[in-house]
């Protein structure tokens, strides 16, 4: 059985965000950001958590490796299901979630928040060694009221003229500045809702939010053809709802637009691994350690594919070399058998 205070350690390693936010003091940008990271460092011991439960599936304590394979809802379900979480605690979580959206968006923290993110560590600390148990059931300037300087008393139709020629700065000068940062300022908010666009998709997606976040990626993907990401995150919504066509579509276009990138490749081995044709999942997955060695999800894959494959003496020498939490949640497994394959193609 893992030392389950190991666990604490990404909770632990925050220790200074958390001090922060009970010494109260700190400006919201402060705030804010050691409210993100000590989240992030919540997710990070539940993570812990799940991948040293034995009671669980082998392919949930896996995908509880990678984010984007297990998005922090279904992290909490999965410890929900294995007994390691009150019904009370995972709701306290899913509000932070909330929070974590909230605030990933750009906007400040709310006078709660600190006080729930502290709440949520100290109850973390006690159910992360406490034994499984059972679970019960501003409007722009209007110009067009600008009204014309009025003649002066007596004046002729050249006084009157040649004041509309002076006059004419005045006010179409502020007129014409005005519109060019309206148009300024409506390029600029444009720009940034298409960019924005992607950031709130990979929100919704970590948050399980997985239809919620599709149109997000479509919006942003037509308007970036040359990125391969919103059509990566595409390809896993797919994969995860089994529609395996759709997915392998996507990851064609992600493919052309960037053949050598590290997440393309695993989504790729995973596709195949899911679709039942693990001997091309093993290349992909050994493409992606070249290309990104550090990637925890690489690892698993590969050893994954390889035992599926039937070779699993090349499975134990791939785990010789990887990554400690690697080893210490696959190195005692028995190789897993694969799907059947559907029949259609895949990149």
């Amino acid at each position: 059985m893992p030392d389950r205070h190991t666990v604490l350690r990404p909770l632990h390693a925050a220790a200074a965000d958390l001090a922060l936010l009970r010494g109260g003091a700190a400006d919201p940008d402060a705030q804010r950001g050691a409210i993100l990271r000590a989240t992030n460092a919540v997710e990070g011991t539940l993570r812990r958590m799940l991948r040293d439960e034995e009671s669980a599936p082998l392919d949930l304590r896996l995908r509880a490796l990678a984010p984007d394979e297990l998005p922090a809802p279904e992290l909490v379900a999965g410890l929900r299901q294995q007994g390691r979480l009150t019904i009370e605690f995972a709701a306290a979580l899913h509000e932070l979630w909330g929070v974590r959206r909230r605030l990933t968006s750009g906007l400040p923290p709310a006078p709660a928040d600190a006080q729930l993110l502290l709440r949520v560590g100290e109850r973390l600390e006690e159910e992360a060694l406490a034994p499984a148990t059972p679970l019960a059931r501003t409007e722009p300037t209007d110009w067009t009221q600008m009204q014309p300087l009025p003649d002066a008393a007596g004046s002729g139709p050249g006084d009157r003229a040649r004041r509309w020629r002076w006059s004419l700065p005045t006010w179409w000068i502020p007129a014409v500045v005005g519109a060019l940062a309206l148009l300024l300022l409506g390029g600029w908010w444009f720009t940034s809702s298409r960019d924005n666009d992607l950031k709130v998709g990979v929100e919704r997606f970590r948050s399980g939010q997985l239809t919620e976040a599709v149109p997000y990626f479509r919006r942003y993907a037509q308007a970036n053809p040359d990125d391969a990401t919103p059509r990566l995150y595409l390809a896993r919504i797919h994969r995860r709802s089994r529609r395996f066509r759709e997915a392998a579509e996507e990851l064609q276009q992600a493919q052309r637009a960037a053949p050598n990138d590290p997440a393309v490749h695993r989504e790729l081995g995973f596709l195949f691994l899911d679709t039942g044709r693990p001997a091309p999942a093993v290349a992909r997955f050994r493409s992606s350690i070249q290309l990104e060695p550090a990637a925890t999800d690489g690892w698993v894959g590969l050893v994954r594919a390889l035992r599926a494959a039937g070779q699993p003496a090349a499975a134990e020498q791939v785990l010789m070399r990887a990554p400690p939490e690697v080893r210490a949640l696959l190195g005692d497994q028995l190789p897993m058998t694969p799907p059947a394959a559907p029949s259609y193609t895949v990149p």
